[in-house]
Order: structure tokens, then sequence, then C-alpha cells
């Protein structure tokens, strides 16, 4: 006769096993496009808004902890507190006004890529013609448990031609 714990370790097992083989969940089917969509609109739009109010710390915000920042002639920044300290030093150099209109955004589950391009005037600090610029930009960017949208990875390029040196051919 079998005892009593092992024919409870018996049945426990096979409970495990036949728990096992249960079928999964089906997936969240819930289309969530509009959503997500209007969601990244809204954080581009925030992003423009903290950069022409030089608000450094919304800017970080808009950047998930471990982002990197890839900006044109410029390292790499990595991580939210080091693109905090960018955008403070650019904001110490000049006031800008930023211009960014997406030309492409797609939806991955919780990833996306929003590509563009944007103009910007900056009136430096130390007085002067302000200095335009116009180039091009590719975020990645991840959606946070809590539903809200922040970028992963950016880059920006310029899509003007560096000036010649002097005597350069």
């Amino acid at each position: 006769m079998t005892s009593l714990p092992v024919r409870s370790l018996a049945t426990l097992a096979l409970v495990a096993a036949l728990a096992a083989c249960a079928p999964a969940p089906p997936p969240d089917t819930t289309d969530t496009t509009a959503e997500d969509t209007a969601a990244i609109n809204a954080l581009r739009d925030g992003w423009s808004a903290a950069y022409n109010a030089a608000d450094a710390d919304a800017l970080a915000n808009s950047y998930t902890e471990d982002t990197v920042r890839m900006s044109a002639n410029e390292p790499s920044q990595v991580g939210r507190v080091a693109v905090r300290d960018g955008f403070l030093a650019e904001f110490g150099a000049g006031q800008g006004t930023a211009t960014i209109r997406s030309d492409e955004m797609r939806l991955m589950g919780d990833w996306a890529f929003d590509r563009g391009t944007f103009s910007v005037s900056i009136v430096p600090a130390a007085g002067g013609d302000p200095v335009m610029a116009e180039g091009r930009y590719l975020v990645l960017l991840h959606k946070q448990a809590d539903g809200s949208w922040k970028i992963a990875r950016g880059m920006d390029n310029s899509a003007t031609p560096l000036p010649m040196a002097a005597g350069g051919n």
C-alpha cells in the first residue's frame, strides 16, 4: 500500500504536468495603433515645446533611463542624465527654436521608430545673428510599463553641407 505523502506528491506532480500542458491564454489583440500614434505625436510635440523653452529636465524626461542620443558632431550621450547635461550645455551656448516634421512613423509592438526632418534657429548667448540649421533625425521609441512612450535611441545629422575650409578643394 502506498503511503499518503507519496500519493499526494504523485497527485501534485500530475496536476503540475497537466497545468504545463494547458494552452497559453490568447494573446492580447487589442488594437492600440491610434492611441500609440497619438502618444508618440504628443511626445514629439512635447519635445519641441521643451526644446523651445530651453527646459533640459523636460527634454531628458522624454528619454528612457538607458537612452543613447547621437547628435551630429558631438560625442554620444548615454543615459538620461548625460542627455540632460548635453541639453544644458547646448542651451548655455544659445537659445534655439526648433521645428520638427515627421516623415514616417512605424509601430512594432512595444517599439516604434520615427523619422523626419528638423530646422532650428539658435540665437547665440554671446549675441549676434541667429544660426540656422536643417537636418534629419531617426528615433527608436519604447513603450513603457505605464503605457507612455519614450525615446530609447536617437540620432540626427545635418542636411546642410559643411563649408569648405579656406583654400580647400
